[in-house]
């Protein structure tokens, strides 16, 4: 089963995706897989602070993976066998796309998440896993000033829509407060 949960920046995603991965991993006997999706470098302090709030906040009995760039999360995913795994977040992995590859156009994207979301439901069948992707919406604030950050809103508005398609369920958070989509 693919879940996937959307929202606005703090408001509580990563915390209910924990709640959820908990539940499914007891009620399944699942091991938790964590992939964190941004690479730490240590040059951004307050980057750094909320890593260390969001490692606060889960057990250490999940098994974390740090995993910046889409492809190699794909092609980790794979390898992991009966499971929960949680994807933090599709924002970063889009994010780190982009800056990756300054061209990049929704077919682009739309071809990476393609290949990724491949992988999920290889791993849902084959491997006995369930998977929890995070992303933020993008879509309800004001329209970006600048050329580029317009075309990242775009392709991570796109590749937001690709995973809601394809979820079985997806919520929406709102202050720490789920809203089931579907």
């Amino acid at each position: 089963m693919l879940i996937f949960i959307l929202g606005g920046i703090r408001s509580g995603k990563s915390m209910y995706a924990g709640e959820i991965a908990d539940k499914i991993s007891k009620n399944e006997n699942k091991k938790i897989v964590y992939i964190a999706t941004y690479k730490n470098d240590g040059k951004d302090a307050e980057m750094i602070e909320r890593i260390e709030r969001h490692k606060n906040n889960r057990p250490n009995t999940w098994n974390v993976m740090e995993e910046g760039k889409i492809y190699d999360v794909a092609s980790k995913l794979g390898e992991i066998e009966n499971s929960v795994i949680i994807i933090d977040c599709l924002t970063l992995l889009v994010s780190n796309f982009f800056a990756e590859n300054k061209n990049a156009d929704e077919s682009n994207i739309t071809s990476e998440i393609e290949k990724m979301l491949k992988e999920i439901r290889k791993g849902i069948k084959k491997n006995n896993n369930e998977f929890i992707i995070i992303s933020n919406e993008v879509g309800e604030g004001i329209i970006p000033v600048n050329k580029i950050s317009r075309r990242y809103a775009d392709l991570l508005g796109r590749a937001n829509q690709i995973i809601a398609k394809h979820s079985a369920q997806f919520y929406f958070m709102f202050a720490g407060i789920p809203m089931k989509i579907k």
